[in-house]
């Protein structure tokens, strides 16, 4: 068999080629996460915020891809659908539950993972609306080791709020939030910035159902809560236009441009061996 000098060393292309392949699948991984893969909602950009004001304005979120979730309570099942919305300062949150009652005992809040490890530790994040339409109140809350309560300073008898919610009075069912992404309370609120992933978990009560329940999982279980992907914005498009980009595009460009980095690296390798094995033959 005649060997051309020029491809003896083609022999170890098998082991370039797997080398190659171990390489690049590293060039692009998930976000690590400890929480359920099935409950990520990616967040888009608000170019224009929605006003809170407990009325979820299919204008205003158009945008976005809703979730559905169901939580089973001691006397039936809430239905509901998030809506996930941010930009470079807050997070706008809507959550439209199956509550046609506006009565006292009940409430809808969102707690927070703000590490996204699926623990918890004193001060992670939380925010809820309390009590009826007209005579309830936003509530800021954070974890104090067993659950989740109002952000409250017993020294000085100091309630701190940031953010704001609302609930419709027409339609009970349908509550608005917004948080600040950093507001600076480091021990009680998470500071992310766009592009950040958090976890969460929706608890709501209908009082007509009793005791309330929990989506994805209780807060005992916080290696269970779902994700919110921020969205992040593109850079000013030409004649100064920024363009938003949710969340989703961008992890799915990343895997994209991994991946077919890989192939293409693959094929190359591939081809130059396939012809190196016919220019060796006899």
């Amino acid at each position: 068999m005649k060997v051309y000098p020029e491809v003896r060393g083609l022999k170890f292309l098998p082991m370039i080629l797997l080398l190659s392949v171990l390489f690049l699948s590293l060039l692009y991984s998930p976000p690590a996460s400890g929480h359920d893969p099935n409950a990520v909602i990616y967040s888009v950009w608000a170019t224009t915020p929605p006003t809170i004001d407990g009325t979820i304005d299919p204008a205003e979120w158009a945008p976005v891809r809703p979730m559905h979730f169901a939580i089973t309570t001691g006397r039936g099942t809430i239905t509901g659908t998030i809506y996930v919305m941010n930009d470079g300062l807050n997070i706008y949150i809507a959550v439209e539950v199956s509550d046609t009652t506006d009565q006292s005992g009940d409430c809808l809040c969102i707690f927070f993972d703000n590490g996204d490890d699926g623990s918890l530790s004193v001060g992670e994040d939380g925010f809820g609306f309390y009590g009826t339409s007209t005579g309830g109140q936003f509530q800021d809350n954070y974890y104090q080791g067993v659950s989740y309560s109002i952000d409250y300073d017993p020294v000085t008898h100091q309630y701190f709020i940031d953010g704001g919610g609302a609930r419709n009075s027409a339609n009970p069912g349908q509550y608005e939030f917004w948080h600040p992404l950093s507001s600076g309370d480091t021990a009680h609120d998470f500071s992310l910035s766009p592009g950040d992933r958090v976890g969460f978990t929706v608890f709501c009560i209908d009082e007509s159902l009793g005791p309330g329940g929990y989506w994805p999982a209780s807060h005992s279980h916080p290696d269970r809560f779902g994700d919110i992907i921020l969205a992040v914005p593109l850079a000013p498009a030409v004649g100064g236009v920024e363009v938003p980009i949710d969340a989703s595009r961008v992890v799915l460009a990343g895997l994209s441009s991994s991946a077919g980095l890989m192939v293409a690296v693959v094929l190359l390798a591939l081809g130059t061996w396939i012809h190196a094995r016919k220019g060796s033959s006899p």
